[in-house]
């Protein structure tokens, strides 16, 4: 199911975080503050950040965190090309 891919991805997601020690700057917290009130009136950051409590901070640090992890798993992947169905299973002889 659609929920259960959305699970698996998130889970892959902080195994990936956690394994590679992603963490996030201050800056890199404050680019997803400045990307979120592009989407509402005119404020500043520092006036927007003023009113945030510590669980908002963490959510926007939180979701720095997805970014830059997903930006790592995109940098590092390394694609394998699919088998043919017959070379799959070896067969027993």
């Amino acid at each position: 199911t659609e929920a259960a891919a959305r699970v698996k991805t998130q889970l892959v997601i902080e195994a990936v975080t956690k394994a590679q020690d992603i963490q996030v700057t201050d800056e890199e917290t404050d680019k997803q503050i400045a990307e979120y009130i592009k989407q509402g009136p005119e404020v500043t950051l520092d006036s927007f950040k003023k009113g945030l409590s510590e669980d908002d901070l963490d959510y926007f640090r939180d979701r720095a965190v997805v970014e830059k992890t997903v930006q790592y798993i995109i940098d590092n992947v390394k694609l394998v090309p699919e088998k043919a169905k017959d070379e799959e299973t070896p067969k027993a002889e």
